[in-house]
């Protein structure tokens, strides 16, 4: 083909025999040019991809040169690789002109025919970064196979621009596994990929590699969340959120509870689980955690939200704020830091305790009083929302709260 297109349908299949005999293959070519009258070629096609083969095949005039490996029916469509502008996808396999098959049929091939297994890469074809996530410091096993009989030994060879450069990583006997220890000098990288060559008496025999790429990380994966399994309902207290402690290298986590939009707890501890308060829930409401992990080369991704339901009750019962119990105006929800104190009020005269977090889930005051509670700001009181939690009697109060600069 041509770098610009306009390729005439009957060129194809000299073509592409042309172009393997320059590079040493040798192959005929079945060429068939597709219409109304044979069903545009469908039996070719079918019979061709059965017995192996990847076919050319071009769905009209003006749409052709596609890599097709693959078809399904009963509505007959191919999967095809176009080069131009978009990664694989099923086309239909009939247009309103013209088609035509042009399908390589190698001769003499040799009798060694290797197969990679592992890493897979990217199976999502022309993406990059969705295959395997592989860590640096690990030990990782590459994997392969033979079709036939083994080789002498295989070349290995490593990418870190999606195919277009390549390193050697090592040459081994072909036993189809190989110890890769990612050294922790290489650098985080989202399009790797692999090759295999093999060897059998001094003749390359045959090769393969990944299907697309794979990631190198240098920070720690997503801790394997434990406790409480998602989905499930907590009947009573304690709440304990664990992920599972055999991460390599990992020197503290950071656990996150979410309650609708908002973050209501953040801890980072040096161990692998995390202790939340009884006085964070809410009866019969949801909530989603989360945790990451750190390591020397920094935090890595947080792992999926799992979700969690409260079905215990506390010592008082629990309700939004409302206008009619407490006085707006003397219980603000921005205040400047600036202003050093802040009067948090409600109408009943009977006596209150009012607890304030902010939203890391650090406690930054414990205050009581009859009615109105002035709580007066210290030196760890920064800028940011905070949550307020009003008990007066048998009843809890919650309240948002934004100090600003």
């Amino acid at each position: 083909d041509t770098n610009s297109g306009g390729t005439f349908l009957w060129n194809i299949a000299p073509g592409l025999q042309t172009v393997g005999e320059d590079n040493g293959y040798l192959f005929d070519v079945l060429s068939e040019l597709g219409s109304s009258g044979n069903d545009w070629a469908w039996a070719t096609i079918t019979r061709e991809i059965d017995a192996g083969f990847n076919l050319e095949w071009s769905a009209i005039w003006e749409i052709h040169s596609l890599a097709a490996y693959g078809y399904r029916i009963p509505d007959k469509d191919i999967y095809v690789h176009n080069t131009w502008w978009m990664p694989a996808a099923w086309w239909h396999y009939s247009g309103p002109d013209i088609s035509h098959v042009a399908s390589p049929h190698p001769e003499n091939g040799d009798e060694h025919k290797l197969r990679s297994l592992y890493p897979k890469g990217d199976t999502n074809y022309n993406s990059t970064g969705r295959g395997e996530v592989l860590q640096v410091g690990d030990t990782v096993t590459i994997r392969w196979v033979n079709d036939g009989p083994p080789g002498s030994w295989v070349s290995i060879d490593l990418s870190r621009t999606g195919g277009k450069t390549w390193t050697r990583l090592d040459s081994v006997p072909d036993t189809g596994s190989y110890r890769w220890y990612i050294d922790p000098s290489q650098a985080k990288c989202d399009s790797c990929r692999l090759r295999f060559r093999q060897w059998h008496s001094g003749i390359f025999t045959s090769a393969d590699g990944t299907f697309g790429c794979f990631r190198l990380i240098r920070e720690p994966l997503p801790p394997q969340q434990l406790a409480p399994p998602n989905g499930r309902q907590l009947f009573s207290p304690p709440v304990v959120l664990m992920v599972d402690s055999t991460l390599r290298n990992v020197d503290s986590f950071e656990f996150r509870l979410v309650q609708g939009g908002d973050t209501i707890w953040r801890e980072k501890t040096t161990v692998p689980k995390c202790s939340l308060p009884d006085t964070l829930f809410v009866y019969n409401r949801s909530y989603k955690w989360f945790c990451r992990a750190h390591n020397q080369y920094g935090w890595g991704e947080f792992g999926p939200q799992w979700t969690f339901w409260c079905k215990f009750n506390q010592s008082v019962e629990e309700a939004e704020i409302d206008n009619s119990y407490l006085l707006l105006d003397a219980f603000p929800t921005v205040v400047p830091l600036s202003g050093g104190r802040v009067l948090l009020a409600c109408e009943s005269p009977a006596s209150v305790r009012i607890e304030v977090y902010n939203v890391a889930g650090k406690r930054v005051a414990a205050l009581s009083g009859l009615g109105r509670v002035v709580w007066e700001f210290t030196s760890d009181v920064r800028p940011g929302i905070h949550f307020v939690r009003l008990i007066n009697g048998r009843r809890l109060l919650k309240h948002k709260l934004l100090v600003v600069n």
